[in-house]
């Protein structure tokens, strides 16, 4: 196999084929020419070659020493050159390897690559670049070359800094300070007085621990910018050097230490890191329903930021229970930055003028009941610009500088994984691990792990739930525990003492949630409870009456899920706001969304055996919990005019779908409800009977649906 051709041009210049250098050239002006054909990578006229390093000689002392450099490149790199009467090209088509070519290939790749390639992109040009654009290199009388080397070392020497610059800022974000040091370092090997690669080394030496390192390297750029340029360093710089001075050598904190472990919540903690790091980012909300584990993840978020340092004054957790004025806000914040408020001023502007030139996180729990307070939360950020927020809250605040991280439950496992699949998801991990806690002889086997998997659906994976639960084991079993749940919410409940009140039970959480609803909010919010599974905009303005505002207002309070066009409430809020529906309008509310339901069956069937089929089927599977939940109340209370609207179209649902047992199932629940009705003369509700219902003694409804199923099926067919 041929020895491919390599050639460096940074640092120097290195040409070998395979381990072996190439020696033998007549002269220096013999890799210049193999340099510039190579880097150039087009065909060049012999004249302007030869005017290119010999243009101080004659023509034909120029045109003869081209000649001759042009047999020793010929004999030495056969063969990459083509050589024709009157042009000369490097031929890439020849396998090779350039460093300047690889270079400024790996620059384009990071442009256009995602953040993760870019960077390895960007780290792959960087470590090409081992010095300066034929460093060293000299060739006498040849002011053209020299003029075009010199261009090309100025171009890719900056390509190198900006190169430097971006992965610096990539590793800052990311918290490998050894990294940013490294190619800050390098950066100013290069350029010396660039202000912006002083301020990334002395952000990386604090934020690595090496304060005093930090401090000396502001002085080292002051003394050379006095020195070099006569000039002091900006006031970006210096503000820096003031942060760094008052920052102490160890980042303060207040986060108070946790009982149990963390599980799960891999990718949250990733996007509350990546949102900590964006300079873009200054106030990240994570909302969702109460118990659903809000503080305990930002406080886990805290927690990463303060052991990598990323604010330089420190971490601070701001609890807001019982804080219900801007008043108690300020105290509160203060309180927990140990700043002691002097009598003579306003408390608002001694808080303001302390952060504003500090570097830190400000963590505020549970911000939902202050949300008049956002805008002084804007004007906080607005004054302090080192300063981020972050907060947790049942709805988010609605502010343009928010970034918001809804919050649902732990990741469950599918109902087909093995027992080894099923113990790595977060939800059965978290049981585990606190019912270890309850019941230190506890474990999971396969006789526990399908019960332990049971309650964590049921709970749709809610932290707080899970908790609860695996408390209970005190008194349960898993089994029992999974029964218990299937009906009554009431069995998650604790008395740990150290736990807040409002936590130690599902009902007190929910509770709470219900008392910041208007009246109007919990009146849908108790009505929506009829839903089983998810439903659409048209089903709740049908059903409960509906509005836009209120289900968006419910969604905002995270009591309500909306995604791709569908809505969905958490199974445990369903339980709960099915309690305070008014007895006397349960039955109403039912008889709507049955009625609904079976006239959208209704309707759907004028779509069967067109192109349109298999729309409406993805439709009625979308559908399909509150249909069987639809479907249950019309066998309960025997509408045969309800039954009959939805049966053609279920009919022909199951048969296409080819779900036949879970038809048949369906149809011999179907006959046995109507099996007492067999010969109805009259019908409840003031509804019209369908012809096919009066069929007389001769005909039960058991034959008039076999009959409907036969002729459906002929039409299939066709």
């Amino acid at each position: 196999m041929t020895a491919v051709l390599e050639i460096r041009l940074f640092g120097g210049v290195a040409i070998r084929r395979g381990d072996a250098p190439i020696s033998g050239f007549v002269s220096s002006k013999a890799p210049a020419l193999l340099a510039y054909l190579a880097v150039t990578a087009r065909p060049h006229q012999r004249d302007a070659l030869a005017a290119l390093l010999w243009g101080e000689m004659s023509d034909a002392d120029a045109k003869n020493n081209l000649r001759q450099t042009l047999s020793n490149l010929r004999k030495l790199l056969e063969p990459y050159l083509l050589i024709t009467r009157d042009a000369v090209q490097f031929d890439t088509a020849v396998p090779h390897s350039l460093d300047v070519a690889q270079f400024e290939n790996q620059l384009h790749r990071a442009r256009s690559a995602a953040p993760p390639a870019r960077s390895a992109a960007l780290q792959q040009a960087a470590d090409l670049y081992r010095g300066d654009f034929l460093a060293g290199f000299y060739v006498r009388d040849a002011p053209e070359f020299e003029e075009w080397m010199l261009a090309q070392r100025a171009r890719y020497r900056e390509l190198a800094l900006h190169t430097l610059h971006a992965l610096a800022e990539h590793h800052l974000s990311r918290g490998e300070y050894g990294r940013a040091i490294d190619c800050a370092t390098r950066l100013l090997a290069l350029d010396a007085w660039r202000e912006e690669a002083h301020r990334q080394l002395m952000t990386a030496l604090a934020r690595s621990g090496q304060r005093r390192a930090a401090l000396a390297q502001y002085e080292t750029c002051r003394r050379l910018l006095e020195t070099e340029l006569g000039s002091e360093p900006s006031a970006e710089t210096t503000a820096l050097f003031a942060r760094i001075q008052a920052a102490g050598d160890a980042s303060p904190h207040n986060l108070p230490p946790q009982p149990t472990p963390f599980v799960g919540r891999t990718e949250e903690l990733a996007q509350i890191s990546a949102c900590l790091q964006n300079p873009d980012c200054r106030l990240l909300t994570i909302v969702g329903v109460g118990g659903m584990g809000k503080t305990r993840l930002a406080l886990q978020g805290a927690e990463q930021a303060h052991r990598r340092r990323l604010f330089l004054h420190g971490v601070f957790f701001v609890p807001l229970v019982g804080v219900d004025s801007r008043t108690l806000l300020v105290t509160a914040v203060a309180i927990a930055c140990g700043l002691q408020f002097s009598g003579s001023q306003n408390p608002t502007a001694q808080l303001l003028a302390f952060l504003r030139d500090r570097e830190l996180l400000l963590v505020l729990d549970n911000f939902e009941h202050l949300l008049d307070e956002a805008i002084w939360l804007v004007q906080l950020l607005q004054q302090a610009p080192g300063i981020k927020l972050l907060l947790t809250s049942r709805e988010p605040l609605h502010v343009q500088w928010e970034t918001t991280l809804v919050l649902d439950g732990l990741a469950l496992p599918p109902s087909a994984a093995s027992p080894a699949a099923a113990a790595q998801y977060s939800a059965v991990q978290l049981f585990a691990s606190r019912a270890h806690a309850a019941q230190p002889g506890f474990d999971l086997t396969a006789e526990t792990l399908a019960p332990v998997t049971q309650v964590c659906r049921l709970v749709d994976g809610m932290p707080l739930a899970l908790e609860l639960a695996a408390a209970s084991l005190r008194h349960y079993t898993c089994a029992e525990l999974a029964a218990a749940l299937s009906f009554n919410v009431d069995v998650l409940a604790a008395s740990y003492r150290d736990m807040p009140p409002r936590h130690r039970s599902l009902r007190a959480v929910f509770a709470h949630a219900w008392g910041l609803l208007n009246p109007a909010e919990q009146a849908l919010f108790a009505a929506l409870s009829v839903f089983t599974g998810s439903f659409d905009l048209a089903a709740a303005e049908t059903v409960c009456a509906a509005s836009r505002p209120l289900l968006a207002a419910l969604v905002d309070k995270s009591l309500l899920r909306h995604t791709a066009g569908r809505y969905q409430l958490h199974n445990l809020l369903r339980h709960y706001a099915a309690q305070a529906v008014p007895e006397s309008q349960q039955q109403a509310l039912r008889q709507r969304h049955a009625a609904f339901y079976t006239e959208r069956l209704r309707q759907q069937e004028n779509t069967l055996f067109t192109p349109a089929e298999s729309q409406t089927f993805q439709a009625i599977q979308s559908d399909l919990e509150n249909i069987r939940a639809a479907w249950s109340w019309v066998r309960i209370n025997e509408d045969l005019y309800l039954m009959q609207a939805g049966l053609s179209t279920l009919r022909s649902f199951y048969n296409v779908q080819s779900r036949f047992v879970e038809g048949a199932e369906w149809l011999a629940e179907t006959a046995v409800a109507l099996h007492p009705l067999a010969t109805p003369t009259t019908h409840p509700r003031n509804h019209s009977t369908p012809a096919s219902w009066r069929a007389g003694p001769h005909l039960s409804p058991g034959k008039v649906i076999a009959n409907r199923q036969r002729a459906c099926s002929r039409r299939h067919c066709r």
